[in-house]
């Protein structure tokens, strides 16, 4: 998509005639911080698409907007106010801002969907899906081969919030199957 061209007329949010906005909505500071890369994968993107000649003529400028890992919701106000889609996003509590993003109905294409809540968003279009109806099993399989014994006695420590309590479940109920 990236190419010279000519920029046509648009009242979208986020596209002026010389560019288009995109943010990333990551965990770039904070407790938990750990998708900066994201962001910076968007950036070098956004350079190599400008280099091309940006997309119909506009320049693709990328925002970051950082959940400072528990403000996902502000995160995705300010991004439904702002840009024209939200691409390449990484946040572990990403489901606290489902009900934002589905009300403005901003286009998402995440790195990654972490909670339930994010997956049913419409306007997320997941290239990396995680079913949450699915299991990871093959790790509890192979346990159960080599110390039949062991996985009798197991234990999980988890902590207790967000996507973390989600997944803790998800693999406990798997383990019991």
């Amino acid at each position: 998509p990236c190419g010279p061209g000519t920029a046509g007329p648009s009242s979208e949010l986020g596209v002026t005639p010389d560019a288009i906005s995109v943010g990333v909505v990551a965990d770039v500071t904070g407790a938990r911080a750990g998708f900066r890369s994201n962001w910076e994968a968007m950036q070098a993107f956004a350079a190599y698409c400008n280099a091309q000649g940006g997309i119909a003529g506009r320049r693709l400028d990328v925002r970051l907007f950082d959940t400072n890992v528990f403000r996902h919701r502000q995160a995705i106000t300010d991004a439904c106010t702002s840009v024209f889609a939200i691409v390449g996003s990484a946040a572990a509590f990403d489901g606290d801002g489902a009900s934002v993003e589905t009300d403005c109905g901003i286009p998402d294409v995440p790195a990654l969907v972490a909670e339930p809540a994010h997956d049913r968003v419409p306007t997320v279009v997941a290239p990396l899906p995680n079913p949450q109806q699915l299991y990871l099993v093959g790790p509890l399989r192979y346990f159960a081969r080599i110390a039949p014994a062991a996985v009798k006695r197991g234990a999980m420590a988890y902590l207790d919030v967000g996507v973390t309590a989600i997944r803790a479940a998800r693999q406990m109920e798997a383990g019991r199957a």
